[in-house]
């Protein structure tokens, strides 16, 4: 009899499953197990403990061979993220690629620029990459070249592209003629959507998010981000809880297991997710531990 069975592992300590080298030939001997499959590491995704995490697929000829497998490689990858560097795969984890004219790249090449220093102060777990100018392109009739975004998540990486597309085009429309790379062609401002109040609220609240599973406690770094509270204050909010733990009262640390009475399995992350998020509900005045 063969089953399959599919558990979570943080992506940092993933080639204890993925690799031959680092345990998954060790694994592979163990009573029952017969094979291992590990998904990309395009398709992980961040559990509740704000770990990136993807998902291994254990084949053998019982649950309990998969189970003990998963957790000799469990007990291998603790013991392999106990030193793992700062500077992680999960840490990193999104790279976004977008268009900028090269009579606004300076924006994202040049630290000399008035605008650079918010920029990169504002989101400094991002990395900026603006392609050499010798491979630009023209589209729908500007030169542009290619700026690369690196960082913890595609929402941090989106925030700090849409920050600096609104630079590059207060820029340009501040730029005279004579300073073209190209005079004889019109001024022209990239075609950026904008962003309505909705957008902005709705796209600053998910950057919250994701600085507080990277373990910022507190926003006072971040432009967006006080907009957002002067923008709500202004219109008779002050009670800003609802946006994240930054502006919530310490509570105290009690463990899902604790509150629920049992141990909360986690062979379904979906499954997992709900249950802590209604355990949290439930105690308002507490802070569920996953």
């Amino acid at each position: 009899m063969t089953i399959s069975n599919t558990y979570a592992i943080p992506v940092d300590g993933d080639k204890v499953f993925r690799s031959n080298k680092h345990g998954q030939a060790e694994l592979k001997k163990m009573p029952g197990v017969q094979r291992i499959f590990v998904e990309n590491r395009d398709n992980s995704f961040i559990n509740q403990n704000g770990l990136r995490m993807v998902k291994v697929l254990i084949v053998s000829n019982s649950k309990e061979s998969s189970d003990a497998c998963y957790q000799k490689g469990r007990e291998m990858i603790m013991a392999i993220m106990k030193n793992q560097p700062e500077n992680s795969y999960s840490k990193r984890s999104y790279t976004g690629n977008y268009n900028v004219p090269v009579d606004g790249d300076k924006i994202f090449r040049s630290t000399k620029v008035r605008f650079e220093t918010d920029l990169r102060g504002n989101h400094p777990n991002c990395q900026i990459r603006v392609s050499h100018r010798e491979k630009s392109f023209i589209k729908d009739g500007i030169c542009m070249v290619v700026v690369t975004i690196t960082g913890p998540s595609k929402v941090e990486v989106d925030a700090l592209w849409i920050e600096g597309s609104n630079m590059v085009k207060q820029l340009l429309a501040e730029m005279p003629r004579s300073e073209r790379s190209d005079p004889s062609i019109g001024l022209a401002v990239p075609s950026i959507q904008k962003e309505t109040k909705e957008d902005f609220i709705k796209r600053v609240k998910n950057l919250i998010f994701a600085r507080e599973i990277l373990g910022y406690k507190n926003h006072e770094d971040c432009s967006d981000i006080l907009k957002l509270i002067l923008m709500r204050e202004r219109d008779g909010i002050m009670d800003h809880t609802e946006l994240g733990k930054a502006w919530q009262s310490n509570r105290e640390d009690v463990m899902l297991d604790d509150i629920i009475g049992y141990e909360v399995p986690c062979d379904d992350w979906g499954a997992h997710a709900e249950i802590w998020q209604q355990a949290q509900i439930n105690h308002p005045t507490l802070n569920v531990v996953a």
